[in-house]
């Protein structure tokens, strides 16, 4: 059995001291073991590469890793300002979503406030898709003649939080209302504009065709106010 490490070291030093010698220089320059050496003076390993580091390298180096550190500690600024940025950012949508949550749940909850486009079973009837979407309950519909979908709004409320076309049903019979009283008076207002001009042919003096003119040029001016 052929002898290794520190049995060869202790058998060279007493056969071949010069070969020792150069072995243990060898092994304390560049921190190999004993083989190591030995295999490296026979040329069967070759030594280490030495790096040799110069003053003013050391200096370079110095510069470099202080300049890597302050660029760092910038870098670590940014990213603080960025996190305080974050979190106002994140403060301020939660409260947007706080009051979107809210509106939403009256829009559900309460059926005055219920949109006109919503059905009985939650689906919306304001916006058609011509896909499906995924991962969204939907039904399928077909609208002239073709296929399409209406989402559910009821399961997947934040489709309504900005919708333009939101509608409460309260507002709905209201407009209705106004709408009616607005063709009455109307109608109201031709039937006197009528009556004035049948005055106006029938009368002649001046003054009191003036007044009628008047009373012509102000209902007009209602009229126009009215319609909106």
């Amino acid at each position: 059995m052929p002898l290794r490490g520190s049995q060869l070291a202790y058998y060279m030093k007493k056969r071949d001291p010069e070969l020792y010698r150069k072995a243990k220089e060898l092994k304390e320059r560049y921190g190999v073991t004993w083989d190591e050496a030995f295999a490296i003076l026979r040329g069967e390993k070759k030594p280490p590469t030495a790096t040799i580091t110069t003053g003013n390298e050391l200096q370079v180096t110095v510069n470099d890793v202080v300049k890597r550190v302050e660029a760092l500690e910038r870098r670590v600024s940014e990213l603080g300002k960025l996190y305080t940025d974050l979190v106002a950012t994140s403060t301020k949508l939660n409260s947007v979503v706080n009051i979107l949550s809210a509106g939403l749940d009256r829009r559900f909850r309460f059926k005055e406030y219920c949109c006109v486009f919503i059905d009985d079973e939650g689906y919306c009837k304001a916006f058609y898709w011509t896909t499906p979407l995924k991962d969204y309950k939907m039904k399928e519909v077909v609208e002239g003649g073709k296929k399409g979908y209406y989402v559910n709004v009821k399961i997947h409320r934040w489709f309504c939080a900005l919708c333009p076309r939101y509608t409460p049903k309260h507002l709905a019979g209201s407009l209705d209302d106004l709408r009616s009283r607005q063709g009455a008076l109307e109608l109201g207002l031709e039937s006197l504009k009528a009556q004035v001009a049948q005055l106006q042919q029938t009368i002649s003096q001046k003054s009191v065709s003036e007044s009628l003119e008047r009373i012509r040029e102000s209902l007009e001016r209602l009229e126009r106010e009215l319609k909106f």
